[in-house]
């Protein structure tokens, strides 16, 4: 006898909402892209209020949705740069740049970025998040460049240490960027690889300033040397427009919507 449901989506998600609906238990959605997925547009009809991460998502699903931003873990925020550097072996005299794909990895960016690490190490130092499976053994060692399979409590740290991030497109990891204020790069997977999410979300992100986007069929060694630089060239148009942007911090607002359907 639960007092509320809270559903995330997913297609595992819709026969549970259904049955709290049925037990007469309040159900809250949350919807983190930009359009609505399949499984929140059935939920919604059993739900007593959605809360959504883009303004564009709320308007979607009517009156019963609020923009929210997303609910985010509080490690996220305590991350100390000097960790984060001893973490990667920099000395700090170089800015640093960290690429992260998802816990998989992003196997086309990762070899790219790889490809332009000449152009770049004179310039800045790289941390690269590369997803398990996918270290390369030969750069191992190389001045300037460090590479991690995968990270946990490192992560946090090694944010901390970063001044600009290289990323897909993923909406939660869009919102940790955008909370932790971090200028971004984004590449996000093509329309031939997905649903389209991430192309929307990152649009979305660039038409607001709060990042630059390079689609993956325009990317290679040249072009992504190109927007780099660029992106630390541009780095505080960035950061004034991140500082400007609304809470995308949800977790307290979603607190008190679980609280408010329980009344």
């Amino acid at each position: 006898h639960p007092d509320v449901c809270f559903s995330k989506g997913g297609f595992v998600a819709v026969p549970v909402v259904w049955g709290a609906w049925r037990a007469k238990v309040p159900v809250v959605c949350h919807e983190s892209d930009l359009t609505p997925g399949l499984a929140n547009k059935l939920c919604s009809h059993f739900a007593k209020k959605i809360a959504t991460t883009f303004p564009e998502c709320a308007k979607a699903l009517g009156d019963k949705a609020e923009m929210t931003g997303t609910p985010m873990r509080t490690e996220l925020f305590q991350g100390k740069r000097e960790e984060g550097l001893r973490l990667a072996g920099f000395d700090g005299q170089k800015p640093v740049l960290l690429m992260t794909g998802g816990s998989l990895g992003a196997q086309s960016v990762n070899k790219v970025l790889r490809e332009a690490l000449p152009d770049l190490l004179p310039d800045m130092d790289v941390i690269h998040i590369c997803g398990k499976g996918n270290i390369d053994e030969s750069l191992q060692g190389t001045s300037g460049y460090a590479q991690f399979a995968f990270v946990s409590e490192e992560l946090p740290h090694l944010f901390a240490a970063a001044e600009a991030v290289l990323s897909r497109a993923g909406s939660n990891s869009l919102c940790e960027l955008q909370a932790l204020k971090k200028p971004m790069l984004l590449v996000p997977y093509p329309l031939s690889a997905s649903r389209g999410d991430q192309v929307l979300n990152a649009r979305s992100y660039e038409q607001r300033g709060l990042a630059m986007v390079l689609e993956q069929e325009q990317m290679n060694r040249e072009t992504l040397v190109g927007h780099i630089h660029r992106l630390f060239a541009e780095k505080d148009q960035l950061l004034a427009a991140l500082e400007a942007a609304p809470e995308i911090n949800g977790t307290a607002r979603i607190l008190e919507m679980i609280e408010e359907v329980q009344q």
